[in-house]
């Protein structure tokens, strides 16, 4: 299945999905988290036995002040195959804002991706973009409408940022385990990028994972950097994998990406 959940940012909101899908059964793959102003938006592709298809999706979609849409993937086995990359590209564009920028550059590149965006319109013009999306043929669309448009534009100060990576063998819970201490500690997840593949020999599959955390001013006083760092090693022990969390310069965040 493919979860796309959208609310208001708040410490913890990644740990809460996943640990519906831990809980049920699921087992999460490939996934891109991003926070939007004053939201968050994840997208995830999760594996689980069709059987339990049914129980997370209808409790990913009540979970309180998040919005939810789970698409069944139609064959199941897709999720497993890595293909191999014929060709890969970083691509960079800086100037003056203007209408259909976006849409103007994507057109050239004819790329397929998942896609999350933050949209200022006219309250008038919502329901219209709204529909228009949804009715978009071969795409699921999730139209989530801010309660107050402004607050989109509200910075507040970080106090702490760091940047964590994990790399190790897939197992089940993984994501679940280390975004709980993460949001255990009061930290915020700016951005999170997770994937899956098979190790070059054998049969393992390999995963990986790297994201920025912050907390904003003012800290709490009982706020360590070094005792999140020591438990994600703990953690990292325990799994057999390797987690490392280095501090970095509010500065180096740009739009909740390093």
């Amino acid at each position: 299945m493919v979860v796309n959940a959208v609310g208001s940012d708040r410490p913890g909101i990644v740990a809460d999905l996943t640990k519906i899908i831990t809980e049920g059964g699921g087992n999460i793959g490939d996934s891109r988290s991003q926070r939007l102003g004053s939201h968050f938006s994840v997208m995830m592709l999760v594996s689980t036995p069709s059987s339990d298809f049914k129980t997370i999706s209808n409790s990913l979609q009540q979970l309180n002040g998040v919005e939810t849409l789970v698409y069944e993937t139609s064959d199941p086995e897709t999720i497993e195959v890595f293909t191999e990359v014929g060709y890969a590209g970083s691509f960079t564009m800086e100037g003056a804002d203007s209408a259909g920028i976006v849409h103007k550059i994507t057109s050239v590149m004819q790329i397929m991706v998942s896609v999350m965006m933050l949209v200022s319109t006219p309250s008038s013009d919502f329901k219209t973009i709204s529909n228009s999306l949804q009715q978009l043929n071969g795409v699921e669309t999730l139209v989530y409408e801010t309660s107050d448009p402004e607050t989109i534009e509200v910075f507040t100060e970080v106090g702490y940022a760091g940047s964590f990576t994990m790399e190790g063998a897939d197992s089940a819970g993984i994501v679940h385990k280390i975004t709980s201490v993460i949001a255990n500690h009061g930290l915020s997840l700016e951005n999170l990028d997770t994937s899956r593949q098979g190790a070059p020999f054998g049969g393992t599959t390999l995963f990986s994972m790297s994201g920025i955390i912050t907390a904003q001013n003012p800290l709490a006083s009982n706020f360590d950097p070094e005792a999140v760092r020591e438990e994600l090693q703990v953690l990292g022990d325990e799994m057999n994998c390797d987690i490392g969390l280095h501090d970095i310069e509010s500065k180096d965040i740009v739009d909740g990406a390093a």
